[in-house]
């Protein structure tokens, strides 16, 4: 190897070699880990909201659908003559099955909900002093 092509080694890896020899400090340790807090409840907020979005998107078509099938159930009581059978079964399988899917992003919405609230009270926790940050210099290896 020359020494061209060990000095480009160096410099790519410059920061894993920097963790390698100096570790990180406590309180580096726990500002990373709050950063990676950060980021975590963002994303999960940002996908909770496109979510709920979508979820009420699914809630608005439904209940256009569920207008729709009144009113076709309303003709069959007033007028027999234009009854159309299939139409009213395929508005009526669609509608049962939005139904179930909002009921299922729902389920899921809740399940999100949960995480974003164990994650927040990670944060708390970690900004409260409660978890301590350890440098992995000072901790004992697992038994």
């Amino acid at each position: 190897m020359s020494l061209k092509d060990f000095c480009h080694a160096v410099q790519t890896r410059w920061r894993e070699l920097v963790r390698v020899v100096w570790p990180a400090s406590p309180a580096e340790l726990l500002r990373a880990r709050e950063a990676r807090l950060d980021r975590a409840i963002r994303r999960r907020w940002l996908r909770l909201v496109a979510l709920r979005g979508r979820i009420d998107r699914l809630l608005t078509a439904l209940g256009r659908q569920q207008g729709r099938l009144r009113d076709l159930s309303a003709r069959l009581l007033t007028r027999r003559e234009e009854w159309d059978e299939e139409g009213w079964l395929r508005l009526q399988q669609a509608v049962a099955g939005k139904r179930e899917r909002v009921q299922r992003l729902e389920r899921r919405y809740e399940g999100e909900c949960e995480v974003l609230d164990r994650l927040r009270r990670a944060r708390r926790r970690l900004e409260g002093g409660e978890v301590v940050v350890r440098s992995r210099w000072v901790e004992e290896p697992p038994d």
